[in-house]
């Protein structure tokens, strides 16, 4: 090969790798752009949020004794404890769900003359 072909095709790599590297940096600019911006929505919901309710800085503080009396407070916490069974309830209406699915499927299948293997307990 000429030397004039070789620097020339030299040239070429140089220019790709720096638009490669170019294309890279520019790439993790934005990833960082994007994280930056939902950092920063988010951190300014929760500044708004502890604004409304009284708190100068952001972090949550803990209730006081006195303040489960409060009827806001009892039903804030009703709602917290309630998550967990209603989740429960969710995850056993799934499991229903799926498994009436199960059975429909393997009832087509053996329709059809198929079936499946299931593991020996």
């Amino acid at each position: 090969m000429a030397p004039r072909q070789q620097k020339s095709i030299e040239k070429m790599v140089a220019t790709n790798d720096f638009i490669s590297a170019a294309t890279i940096y520019a790439t993790s600019l934005q990833v960082g752009k994007v994280k930056s911006a939902w950092f920063e929505r988010d951190h300014d919901k929760m500044l708004t949020h502890a604004a409304s309710r009284g708190q100068a800085d952001g972090f949550p503080r803990p209730l006081p004794p006195y303040a489960l009396h409060n009827s806001a407070a009892m039903r804030d916490a009703g709602i917290l404890s309630g998550l967990g069974t209603v989740k429960a309830l969710r995850q056993g209406r799934m499991r229903e769900l799926y498994d009436r699915e199960a059975l429909q499927y393997e009832a087509e299948l053996s329709g059809m003359g198929l079936s499946l293997v299931k593991p020996r307990d």
